[in-house]
């Protein structure tokens, strides 16, 4: 059986201190129990996992390198431990909230996310 899952990166998602917060719909598929994220510094390319995240639709993933240039993904898994293919992946860039004009809305400011 294939699941499927989409990933949204929300142009609101908080990025402070190095860190990301990511969104995803949830896989229409069923039996699905959980996600995992993953990610690295290239595209197609992801050496760090954070595994297990149950039914949440979210994660924050904290100690990112400011300046950093990250490339995500997120697949789902049933109960048997059978992963999905691959989400669309999506880009962010960690930028530094000092580097924004203060009238930006500081959600927003300090993260740069691209599909």
């Amino acid at each position: 059986m294939k699941y499927f899952v989409a990933l949204f990166l929300s142009l609101a998602c908080a990025s402070f201190a190095g860190s990301v917060s990511l969104a995803w719909d949830a896989s229409p598929s069923p039996g699905v129990i959980g996600y995992n994220v993953y990610y690295g510094t290239e595209s197609g390319r992801y050496d760090f996992v954070v595994e297990g995240i149950g039914t949440d639709l979210g994660v924050t993933i904290p100690e990112l390198r400011l300046g950093g240039i990250y490339f995500f993904v997120v697949t789902a898994f049933d109960a048997f431990g059978i992963e999905s293919d691959y989400s669309n992946e999506c880009r962010g860039k960690i930028i530094n909230p000092i580097d924004y004009p203060r009238n930006l809305n500081a959600i927003v400011a300090p993260a740069v996310l691209e599909q």
